[in-house]
């Protein structure tokens, strides 16, 4: 079954780019452009799920996007829809851009 998440791309002065997805915690990645920052929170990603998956942990219910974005205290710069699909054997991603903020 395939649920969509809201990834965040953050930037502050003198850092690379990062990533996360508020509804996912503790998953979080970076890379010195947005395609790479993206890149290496795909290969984090399937890392940390492929870890909850073992431990018996599922993914929260994802919230829309208005709800994320409103509740959001950290400044972003870009936001996307992924699309997860934790039920086959090997997680598949598909990120689709929102938004410039």
């Amino acid at each position: 079954m395939s649920k969509s998440y809201v990834a965040l791309i953050r930037k502050e002065d003198n850092t690379e780019y990062w990533i996360d997805i508020p509804d996912v915690p503790g998953c979080a990645s970076c890379g010195e452009t947005i395609d790479a920052a993206i890149a290496n929170f795909e290969d984090a990603l399937q890392f940390h799920l492929q870890g909850m998956k073992e431990s018996g942990v599922f993914l929260q219910d994802p919230r829309s996007v208005q709800d994320v974005l409103r509740s959001e205290e950290d400044p972003f710069i870009e936001s996307y829809m992924v699309e997860i699909d934790d039920m086959t054997p090997h997680l598949k991603f598909s990120f689709s851009r929102l938004s410039i903020v």
